[in-house]
């Protein structure tokens, strides 16, 4: 009957019936949109599930908004926690290559976790879902906290070497810095 339907042939259903289409609309509550979209996307895929084995051969997927949102968080976290260590060791290198301080590195290793963690606890508790664009945040505040953690440390190591003692080149350093630095964090 479907596919003699002049509203439903062609449109939610195949001319030959092979495939079909199911429309559903969803209405968040709003309250916790993490939890509802996880609620949504698990009562989908058991939905899915239990069509396919109650119909032996009978494919069912899933598309839509809710989905590609899924599917990009998804991918978001995956490549927060495979890429950002990599991008963190790499970084870590490229500034001891540049410097070549251990205990820089240790320092600077140090400053950027905490830097990170602060703002993934901080987006967390403002109840702010990570997704494919403000998972870039995280990688943003690693670059800037690197750029400024350079900055103060080679101008630390070249007023080293003018003979400062490191009080006195710390000081310098930061003085230095302070306002391009405190700039570029706000």
């Amino acid at each position: 009957h479907a596919t003699t339907d002049p509203l439903l042939a062609g449109r939610l259903v195949s001319a030959d019936g092979r495939i079909a289409t199911v429309y559903s609309e969803i209405r968040w509550p709003g309250e916790s949109e993490l939890a509802e979209l996880n609620t949504v996307i698990e009562s989908a895929q058991a939905i899915k599930q239990q069509i396919e084995a109650d119909n032996p051969g009978v494919t069912v997927y899933l598309v839509g908004d809710v989905i590609l949102q899924n599917g990009m968080l998804e991918l978001s976290l995956e490549s927060l926690t495979q890429l950002y260590p990599i991008i963190m060791l790499l970084g870590m290198l490229i500034i001891w290559y540049q410097l070549r301080s251990i205990p820089l590195i240790f320092a600077g290793f140090f400053i950027v976790l905490t830097a990170t963690l602060f703002t993934v606890g901080s987006a967390g508790w403002l109840s702010i879902i990570f997704n494919q664009t403000s998972v870039l945040a995280v990688i943003m505040v690693f670059v800037v906290i690197m750029a400024g953690m350079v900055h103060i440390n080679s101008n630390f190591l070249d007023y080293l070497s003018d003979g400062y003692g490191e009080m006195e080149a710390l000081e310098k350093s930061i003085e230095m810095n302070l306002y391009p630095i405190f700039l570029t964090n706000l």
